[in-house]
């Protein structure tokens, strides 16, 4: 999967750079390998697959394919379950970071908040004005069955 990539940062209004522009010339395929994302503070590592069906949340973290791309300016949604890859999410706290590596370059997010919120709440997935990277699984942790929430990390993008 040859993915190339353009990328020149700007100042924004707040004194941080941005990510402009990064260009992917060919996004990756449903089920294809987009990358990993390590988390030192739960010294953990994962392969980021993309899509987000039943077969690809089982060989790893997955990248919600109407959700951009990482390190692109907006919302870069991954899940994953949280009896398997992100069953330790809940101990991630403001100002821990984690490292997503793609064929592009490698991005540091740095956790903002968490919350908790419905099984139906579409809010996590909307765009944003800067490069932020959302983790998404079920809530609570140790529910079983169907869970009735979400755990949501919402972490920006460092330049």
């Amino acid at each position: 999967m040859p993915v190339t990539a353009a990328l020149t940062s700007v100042a924004t209004p707040k004194g941080r750079s941005e990510p402009r522009q990064i260009s992917y010339s060919q996004n990756p395929s449903a089920g294809d390998i987009l990358g990993s994302l390590s988390i030192p503070t739960l010294d953990q590592e994962f392969l980021v697959i993309e899509g987000t069906r039943k077969s690809d949340l089982k060989r790893g973290v997955g990248h919600y394919a109407k959700s951009v791309m990482p390190g692109q300016k907006d919302n870069c949604v991954l899940s994953a379950h949280r009896d398997t890859f992100f069953s330790k999410l809940g101990e991630l706290k403001k100002g821990d970071r984690m490292t997503l590596e793609t064929a592009t370059g490698s991005y540091t997010y740095e956790v903002k908040r968490t919350r908790i919120v419905g099984k139906d709440n579409r809010t996590v997935i909307v765009p944003t004005k800067h490069g932020v990277l959302t983790l998404t699984t079920c809530y609570p942790f140790e529910y079983v069955g169907s869970a009735p929430k979400r755990y949501i990390v919402s972490a920006d993008l460092v330049p």
